[in-house]
């Protein structure tokens, strides 16, 4: 007489949020809700979640729990919360695959069975539109910089260093008597503003302040 042993089950929840203002509580509930006995929650980037340690915490215990015999199912809220890079969304779900587990969204965008072929079509698809959204959202902010940029916006800091204190650091330069340190030290900045200065950065010709605040007066009379 056979008897049929049924397969211990666990279910991982993964939450994350990208900035230290939002919070993870929602996801977490929403995840023990869906039954997950454990939830790793994180505030990171989802372009750069593949790489953090939370996240392979993740998947260490899902290797952990395989090689004990369980059949584990990772659970997210949403595709996006796993990861905005559609590469790093494919690895990280056939990793888990490979491993035997199984990946699942709450909001029903895929069920991802490591046995079912049907899966990793519905994971390449729903992947590529996530990707596609993002791309679309960095387009248009990249179309509304570059026209704030012609009505005159200057992103980021205006240069430190003013036209003489350029002349000031090629002089030092020129003598020959000292290094770029040196020459950062004496002109209160940094080796590396020394070596843009130069030009030895590879950064292009440095703009000093004067240049800057020239560029954005000629770009708001454009208006």
């Amino acid at each position: 007489m056979s008897t049929k042993t049924n397969r211990l089950e666990a279910v991982l929840g993964y939450a994350r949020v990208s900035t230290a203002g939002q919070r993870t509580d929602n996801q977490v509930e929403l995840l023990e809700a869906a039954g997950a006995t454990e939830v790793f929650a994180e505030k990171v980037s989802g372009s750069r979640n593949a790489h953090s340690s939370t996240y392979r915490d993740l998947f260490d215990r899902v290797r952990e729990l395989t090689d004990e015999g369980y059949r584990v199912t990772v659970v997210v809220t949403k595709l996006d919360r796993f990861s905005r890079s559609l590469p790093d969304l494919l690895h990280g779900v056939q990793e888990l695959a490979d491993m035997g587990a199984k990946f699942f969204t709450l909001d029903n965008s895929l069920n991802y069975d490591p046995d079912s072929p049907a899966s990793k079509f519905q994971l390449q698809v729903f992947g590529a539109l996530a990707e596609f959204e993002r791309a679309l959202i960095n387009s248009r902010t990249a179309e509304g910089r570059k026209v704030a940029r012609e009505k005159g916006v200057k992103f980021g800091h205006p240069p430190k260093l003013k036209q003489k204190d350029v002349d000031s650091i090629k002089a030092d330069h020129e003598s020959g008597r000292w290094t770029p340190a040196q020459i950062a030290n004496r002109n209160s900045t940094s080796r590396s503003t020394v070596l843009r200065v130069l030009g030895l950065y590879g950064a292009g010709p440095y703009q000093t302040r004067e240049e800057w605040e020239a560029e954005k007066r000629a770009a708001q009379r454009k208006k």
